[in-house]
């Protein structure tokens, strides 16, 4: 009977002192939980922003690495800086000017100083311009080395020998002496053709010149000149011409003028042969 108590009062001494213990660790959690909570409010008050200063509140949802947060200037103070660094910049430009409009200030007193000097020194200042008009002079060679020309003429001359073939009402533009341009020297451009030059000779010097492009030749070919035209004086008569004695055997349109070239357009009455080509025979 004496082990049946002492054990009952075993198990309630060990129920007491587990139920105390229970209770000291609800307290030191309650304990724990007010002291979190007083720790929050504390950071909150240290956290509240300070009047002249800008708070930052970012959420970092993952982080690989150091992270670091670099503190910037109030709104107030950037203001103050931007027109500190504008004062700055006026002073440096005002300072670069000043220097700049000493340096040229000083470059021209040098050169109307030099440019007197110079003149003192050598017949009467004229070493510069001299210097200058040799280079005018070497730059109007070359361009002048750098233009074409060629040699262009006109003769309706076999016409002469056969008016009496000559078509009526035609005599009048047929020259005295069967020139109707004499040989002249014009300029031209690169690539030009004989047929070009002969539109652009004709134009400038109020001459009647007709022609029309060739299909089966590809080419143009020149009817008239002077308001004479093939077939006026006979049946093989016409316009021909030739570059340095020689009856090109195609159109004067794909024929292009050389620097030098001497170019005769002239009237034949014989299919060519009165005028030197004896290609036709």
């Amino acid at each position: 009977m004496s082990d049946v108590v002492v054990t009952a009062q075993v198990k309630e001494e060990n129920t007491k002192k587990q139920d105390k213990k229970t209770q000291d660790t609800k307290t030191e959690e309650e304990d724990s939980s007010d002291k979190t909570a007083e720790s929050t409010t504390q950071a909150k008050k240290d956290t509240k922003p300070k009047e002249g200063t800008t708070s930052l509140k970012m959420s970092v949802t993952s982080l690989d690495g150091d992270c670091y947060i670099i503190g910037g200037i109030t709104e107030q103070q950037n203001k103050g800086a931007a027109s500190a660094n504008k004062a700055e910049n006026g002073t440096k430009n005002s300072e670069s000017e000043g220097s700049d409009e000493s340096e040229n200030s000083g470059e021209n007193s040098y050169n109307e100083e030099g440019s007197s000097g110079s003149g003192d020194v050598s017949d009467g200042g004229a070493s510069s311009s001299g210097s200058s008009g040799k280079q005018d002079v070497a730059n109007d060679e070359e361009v002048s080395g750098s233009s074409h020309t060629c040699t262009i003429s006109i003769s309706c001359a076999t016409i002469l020998n056969n008016m009496s073939d000559l078509k009526s009402g035609k005599e009048e533009f047929v020259p005295s002496d069967g020139w109707i341009l004499a040989a002249s020297e014009v300029e031209f451009t690169e690539g030009e053709s004989v047929h070009d030059v002969l539109q652009r000779v004709c134009k400038d010097a109020g001459i009647q010149m007709e022609s029309s492009f060739t299909p089966a030749y590809n080419s143009a070919y020149v009817e008239g000149i002077n308001n004479l035209y093939e077939f006026d004086c006979g049946q093989l008569s016409g316009w021909m011409y030739n570059v340095n004695g020689w009856f090109p055997n195609y159109g004067c349109s794909k024929y292009t003028v050389q620097d030098g070239d001497v170019i005769n357009w002239v009237y034949t009455c014989n299919l060519g042969k009165d005028v030197g080509d004896n290609s036709m025979y």
